[in-house]
């Protein structure tokens, strides 16, 4: 529960990576997102090594979009919508 509320509060600020500080009072609440966290610290306390999977991830990113760049799936994309108003002879 408490992890789904930090991932949750992530995700609210469209974070890829942050520190989400609760209160584990009478309910648990969200007091702080911090966007920059030092990930040597947040690394010693969960046991996950973050600079490598933040490694990971980013390099993960980079051989999907080496495959097939954004701008590339852009131009499919349009030449997609272009072919279906042409075939259907409607114009915007």
């Amino acid at each position: 529960e408490t992890e789904q509320l930090a991932l949750d509060a992530a995700k609210a600020v469209d974070a890829q990576i942050a520190r989400v500080d609760i209160s584990m009072g009478d309910a648990m609440k969200v007091v702080n997102i911090e966007l920059n966290p030092p990930l040597i610290e947040v690394s010693k306390v969960t046991g996950i090594d973050m600079p490598e999977r933040i490694i990971k991830a980013v390099h993960e990113s980079y051989q999907n979009h080496k495959k097939k760049p954004l701008l590339i799936k852009f131009f499919e994309d349009a030449h997609s919508v272009v072919k279906d108003v042409l075939g259907s002879k409607k114009l915007l």
